[in-house]
């Protein structure tokens, strides 16, 4: 039993981590930065995570839309058609 508790108490200690490091690296980043500089770059980061999700709703469409087309030209076989 404690094994299934330890994996993820692992798991999440070791993601908890590696995301913690990556912010205080960050931090050089962010070090000199004026209140109107991060404000650019969070208008930037919003931007760009936008065109991302756009092109990922139209690329799921597109596949939605493919997958119907190919269930729909696919000829019905079985013993209840």
């Amino acid at each position: 039993m404690f094994v299934r508790v330890r994996a993820p108490a692992r798991a999440s200690c070791r993601l908890t981590t590696k995301h913690m490091c990556a912010v205080f690296c960050w931090l050089d980043q962010w070090y000199d930065m004026s209140m109107e500089d991060i404000r650019a770059y969070e208008a930037e980061t919003k931007r760009m995570l936008e065109e991302r999700k756009a092109a990922e709703e139209a690329a799921a469409r597109e596949a939605e839309e493919a997958a119907k087309a190919q269930a729909a030209a696919q000829p019905k076989s079985g013993w209840f058609w």
